[in-house]
């Protein structure tokens, strides 16, 4: 099953728990996703290690929109999605900043 941003409202805190909207294979892919983006399994992920894996994988591509864009707008895009998941502004997010990330 593909995976498809779901818009169900704005987070009321960057620790909110939003795995409740989403499918069990939706949750699954994302977390898969994210643990092989924490390369210390440190329960965070950094801004580079997000990036390389986006560019490898066409769902995460297509999930933040930026299937087919030339690898310049990606980067500028995702870094602007990145600070927007970044509440403390660092350049590491925990998973549950990244899943918010999908309901704002």
């Amino acid at each position: 099953p593909t995976m498809e941003r779901r818009m169900v409202g704005t987070p009321t805190s960057p620790t909110r728990d939003y795995s409740e909207f989403l499918t069990k294979p939706q949750l699954k892919g994302i977390k898969r996703f994210f643990k092989t983006c924490d390369k210390n399994n440190s329960g965070t992920a950094k801004m580079t290690a997000l990036l390389k894996e986006v560019r490898r994988n066409r769902q995460m591509r297509l999930l933040f929109g930026l299937e087919g864009e030339s690898k310049g707008t990606a980067n500028a895009a995702f870094n602007k999605i990145f600070s927007e998941m970044a509440t403390e502004g660092g350049r590491e997010i925990t998973f549950k900043q990244f899943l918010a990330f999908f309901y704002t």
